[in-house]
């Protein structure tokens, strides 16, 4: 029944009535009717059926200027969201512009009839938003068949292909199968698949680092002793930690140090942009999307840093979980990660949760040194490199990194500057991946012939 001190959804309950008790009614309260999963599901995506502010049938055309209508008025807004939000992402409408298309709407809500009730469905507007967009992925994700063993042509089959499967899992196709080289940014520490943790303790320098190291890929060259690739790429560094004057007097810095500008550094700091969601929620990484989109495409991103960027508590898995599919879909993309982040009380690792460095293909380590006469001073080992080889070690080998004077200089195997691996070893290399790519072109546009034996 309900209750109509706050016309709730209620149960009530028959109590006593035995051996001549009398008997009472109990009444539970429950949640409000237009917050029920069971009414919204039944909403989403429905015509409007809108009728004097009322609720009438689900049927007819869908008519989003009446809905809009009675959110303006005042007449309904729950169940009108809900509507608009299901039928926009069924559309094709992007999350971010389905939420500033209903806040427009509630928006335009005179002030002085703006009561508890808009205040309170104005205040939950996200999380409709966060809601009716999941529901709609999960739905499609429900769509999409899983086929294992087969090629790209024909349509999906549940079924599996046991000798095509075998095949595909075979060793034979594992050293048959064309994979795309390494893209590499700077040295063979950062390429365009490389995720990176680089951790240190507070105010040892990690944003002056991260800024060069943007510089330097941007520019395409060489930083300390890692080479870099002689060609220009675009380089986002999201800070959300600092004030924009220290963001600015941090970039005049990497730009006097570097000796110039370039073009392909773009950097967005967090204060300027105070309604951008933390990465952990979906319309935040819904909005570096786009951001990546406007800027043409990025190679590598900064992310500086994991406390200030994420929501919730750094110990516990959940912010990192949250963020972990679209990070690895950035990988599929081709684009580099460098995820900031700070030490706790033991500075010899991260702050929090180990899962997160499970799915980093890179974890530096920034430890405090004594060096008086450097602006600068920390060591720098990598704790975790799965692109070590003995061809490349020095990349990775344990050093000092100092600056002094606007130079940053390190110091590795006892030399000032680190251990650079010859030119001609690297000349070597290049080669190699040059004529690597040549025969993938060739079997690729099936030109490819081998010559004859003399």
């Amino acid at each position: 029944m309900f209750d109509p001190a706050s016309w709730v959804l209620s149960q009530s309950y028959f109590v006593g009535g035995v051996n001549g008790t009398a008997p009472f009614v109990l009444i539970i309260p429950g949640d409000r009717i237009d917050q029920l999963g069971e009414l919204d599901e039944y909403a989403i995506g429905k015509p409007n059926g809108l009728q004097n502010g009322q609720i009438g049938n689900s049927g007819g055309r869908f008519d989003e200027k009446v809905l809009i209508e009675a959110i303006i008025s005042g007449a309904n807004y729950h169940r009108a969201s809900l509507s608009l939000l299901g039928r926009w992402a069924l559309t094709g409408i992007g999350m971010l512009e389905a939420r500033e298309r209903l806040i427009a709407a509630f928006e335009c809500v005179f002030p002085p009839d703006r009561d508890q009730r808009w205040y309170d469905r104005h205040g939950e507007i996200d999380k409709l938003v966060t809601y009716v967009y999941g529901r709609e992925a999960d739905k499609r994700d429900e769509r999409i068949s899983f086929e294992i063993g087969s090629d790209d042509e024909g349509p999906p089959d549940d079924e599996i292909d046991e000798e095509a499967l075998r095949a595909r899992l075979s060793l034979d196709h594992w050293m048959g199968r064309e994979i795309p080289l390494r893209e590499r940014l700077l040295g063979d520490v950062l390429s365009t698949t490389t995720r990176m943790l680089l951790v240190a303790d507070t105010g040892l320098g990690k944003t002056n680092l991260a800024l060069a190291v943007t510089f330097a890929v941007a520019r395409g060259s060489d930083y300390l002793h890692w080479h870099g690739t002689g060609e220009p790429h675009r380089v986002l560094y999201v800070d959300g930690e600092m004030s924009v004057r220290l963001m600015r007097d941090r970039i005049e810095d990497a730009i006097r140090r570097a000796g110039s500008k370039p073009a392909g550094v773009f950097v967005l700091n967090t204060e300027d942009f105070p309604e951008l969601p933390p990465l952990s929620d979906p319309l935040g990484r819904l909005a570096i999307d786009k951001i990546i989109a406007a800027l043409g495409g990025v190679d590598l991103i900064v992310f500086d840093n994991l406390q200030a960027l994420l929501a919730g508590d750094m110990r516990e898995e959940l912010p990192w979980k949250n963020v972990l599919g679209w990070v690895e879909d950035l990988t599929r993309r081709k684009i580099a990660q460098v995820w900031v982040h700070h030490t706790g009380h033991l500075t010899t690792r991260s702050y929090g949760t180990k899962t997160r460095e499970w799915q980093m293909d890179v974890v530096a380590l920034l430890e405090s040194v004594e060096r008086p006469e450097a602006d600068l001073a920390f060591s720098l080992k990598f704790t975790k490199a799965r692109e070590r080889t003995p061809g490349n070690r020095d990349d990775f080998e344990p050093m000092i990194i100092t600056l002094s004077g606007d130079r940053w200089a390190s110091e590795a195997g006892g030399a000032i500057g680190g251990k650079r691996r010859p030119h001609r070893d690297r000349a070597l290399e290049l080669l190699r991946e040059a004529i690597t790519r040549e025969v993938l072109y060739r079997r690729a546009t099936r030109t490819f012939r081998p010559e004859p034996c003399v």
